[in-house]
């Protein structure tokens, strides 16, 4: 049964799904759409789908995580999306928080050389930042907050960094005041993850000068907002391209962040508050349809068990072709 909050949506050929509202960084210029005229096509053979490469890892361990990527690499695979969160395991009597990692991985047939860490602290980040002289660039970096402390984990992949822009660890005011600023300038958001300290959101990101047409951020969205804004970006011809969910402290009580863009995939089509078998089917189905993830977020959803309250972890995942 699918999710009740990313419902189906019509998108392309195939169904597809929403999510998201609240509040957007800076305010969009309306778009014009000009007329199309009809042009006859001739019947169109549709070839049938050719499955995706990707493998995807949920609830990895920080003690297991070095050993999948020494296998992944091995069988000629590379990280291209990772997703920290922290679940609060046990039940309402005994309790514990433990980080747990999100990883796809996809196949790798340049044999780009890439590298992966994670549990950075900001200077240690810092210092992995030195890959960027040597013929690497940013793929992907996430914040996220492990016990009591902020960390970070980054993909390098090789390439140039000559676009690319980042912004680490920066207080929300500071964070708005330099997106507009780097925006202005040409450049458009690559991902971007939140963390809240108290009444405080902390923003990691990076950006570079890709054109994707317009791009949209929303930061801070609850349910119904992420519905929304999914919904709205369908009708409008944007795709969910990134997404980070963020906790408030150690909490159920989660926030949306997603971009939306306008240079598009084919098909896209995104779910939430699945649960590990569901995402499961989820991944097998758009993997046989030929399908890449484009996120893949972990979160705590409270609920009980013979009358003691837990904490599940359920999934929002994107994809797109």
């Amino acid at each position: 049964m699918k999710s009740p909050i990313f419902d189906r949506l019509t998108f392309a050929p195939l169904l597809f799904l929403a999510i998201i509202a609240a509040f957007m960084f800076s305010s969009c210029e309306k778009e014009i759409i000009e007329p199309v005229t009809q042009i006859d096509t001739p019947d169109v053979i549709v070839q049938p789908a050719i499955p995706s490469d990707f493998i995807a890892e949920t609830k990895v361990s920080t003690h297991d995580f070095r050993p999948l990527l020494m296998s992944m690499q091995e069988d000629g695979y590379m990280p291209v999306w990772i997703d920290a969160f922290t679940h609060t395991a046990g039940n309402s009597v005994d309790q514990y928080h433990e980080t747990l990692y999100n990883v796809v991985f996809d196949k790798n047939p340049d044999n780009l050389k890439w590298e992966m860490h994670i549990g950075l602290t900001e200077n240690q980040l810092s210092s992995k930042f030195s890959l960027l002289l040597e013929g690497y660039m940013v793929h992907q970096l996430e914040s996220y907050i492990d016990g009591a402390n902020r960390k970070f984990a980054v993909i390098f992949v090789e390439g140039s960094a000559s676009d690319q822009y980042f912004m680490i660890d920066k207080k929300n005011a500071t964070y708005q005041q330099t997106y507009n600023q780097k925006r202005e300038q040409g450049y458009r958001l690559v991902c971007r993850s939140v963390v809240h300290i108290g009444e405080e959101r902390f923003y990691t990101a990076v950006m570079d000068k890709k054109d994707v047409g317009l791009s949209v951020p929303f930061s801070n969205l609850d349910e119904d907002g992420i519905q929304t804004q999914m919904e709205n970006a369908k009708a409008d011809g944007r795709m969910a391209a990134y997404l980070d969910i963020s906790q408030v402290g150690t909490t159920s009580n989660i926030r949306f962040n997603p971009v939306f863009n306008e240079d598009t995939h084919a098909s896209w089509y995104a779910l939430n508050k699945l649960s590990e078998a569901q995402l499961g089917d989820a991944l097998a189905e758009a993997k046989a349809d030929g399908y890449d993830v484009t996120f893949l977020c972990g979160y705590d959803e409270k609920g009980l068990i013979n009358g003691n309250e837990v904490n599940f972890v359920k999934y929002a995942v994107g994809f797109k072709k």
